[in-house]
């Protein structure tokens, strides 16, 4: 027999399909969109009530700051930026 007709191979593709299942889980999905157009973006905030913490680029915002390499948080394109600081702002 051919190779596209073996038996063997057939159940060996099968088996493999078999193995790369996943588990999906079903409900109510949230479509909404957030899309904001800011015309002077260097004094702007966006606030993400969902986030687990905010960021700005502008150290004189900080009532209190502590340098050092905290880990990297990624962007919506998964581009890894440096945490290089921390601390509280009013």
């Amino acid at each position: 027999h051919t190779k596209k007709d073996c038996w063997e191979l057939r159940d060996k593709k099968k088996q493999q399909e078999e193995n790369n299942e996943v588990n999906v889980v079903t409900g109510n999905v949230c479509q909404d969109a957030l899309i904001i157009s800011l015309h002077n973006i260097t004094k702007s905030w966006v606030l993400d009530s969902g986030a687990s913490f905010h960021v700005t680029p502008h150290r004189h915002y900080f009532v209190d700051y502590v340098q050092g390499d905290f880990g990297h948080v990624f962007l919506g394109d998964d581009e890894p930026c440096s945490i290089v600081g921390k601390g509280s702002v009013q």
